[in-house]
């Protein structure tokens, strides 16, 4: 379980596949999963302080 950030129970664990969808609609969720993949690193990015290429 995890919640809106992706975030676990369990301190600076984070999940990000399709384990986290609540149920399938009959698509793939390639491109689900892609965007949420982008968000967490982002959000991972800016917890870390880190910007650009670094």
């Amino acid at each position: 379980m995890v919640d809106s950030k992706l975030q676990t129970g369990t301190a600076g664990l984070f999940v990000c596949d399709a384990a986290v969808l609540p149920a399938p609609w009959g698509l793939p969720p390639t491109l689900t999963l892609l965007c949420l993949g982008r968000r967490l690193g982002r959000q991972l990015a800016a917890a870390t302080g880190m910007t650009g290429n670094q």
